[in-house]
C-alpha cells in the first residue's frame, strides 16, 4: 500500500497544468447497457457518471486536479471495480463477468495498484491465502 501512495504522490507532483482525463473503454460480455464511473472532480465534488456501452466500448472524461480514485460499475447496484484515475487519456479493457480491469494504458498508479491487490491476503476460516500472478 506504501508503494501504490508513494506513486499516487510523484504522480501528483509530475502533473502537467491539463487536469483533463478521457478513460476510453472496452469491456467484455456487455453491449447496449450502461456502465458507472464515481469520483471527486476538480471541484472536489463527488460525480456520478454513465457511459453508453456501444459494441463494447465506452468514454468518459471530465477534470480532475490530481491522482484520484474511483470506482466503475456495469450494474448501478452491483460490485465495483476500484480505479485510480490520472489527468491524461486512458485506455483499460475491463472484463464485466469478474469485475476486474485487465489492462490499463497510460496509467502508472492504477498498474502498482492491480500488482499490490494481487498479492494481498484473502482470509478464509481464519488461514491466509495470497493471489500471485503466474
Amino acid at each position: 500500500m506504501l508503494l501504490v501512495i508513494c506513486c499516487a504522490l510523484v504522480w501528483s507532483c509530475n502533473l502537467k497544468n491539463n487536469n483533463k482525463f478521457q478513460l476510453n473503454g472496452t469491456i467484455t460480455k456487455e453491449n447496449n447497457r450502461f456502465i458507472y464511473m464515481f469520483y471527486t472532480n476538480k471541484q472536489g465534488k463527488r460525480v456520478k457518471d454513465s457511459a453508453k456501452i456501444t459494441n463494447h466500448h465506452f468514454r468518459f472524461s471530465g477534470e480532475i486536479n490530481k491522482v484520484t480514485r474511483a470506482s466503475l460499475a456495469v450494474d448501478i447496484y452491483g460490485s465495483y471495480s476500484p480505479l485510480f484515475m490520472v489527468p491524461e487519456k486512458m485506455e483499460l479493457v475491463f472484463d464485466s463477468t469478474g469485475s476486474q480491469t485487465l489492462q490499463i494504458t497510460n496509467n502508472k498508479v492504477q498498474n502498482e495498484f492491480l500488482k499490490f491487490e494481487k498479492n494481498q491476503p484473502i482470509s478464509t476460516n481464519g488461514q491466509d491465502y495470497r493471489h500471485y500472478s503466474l
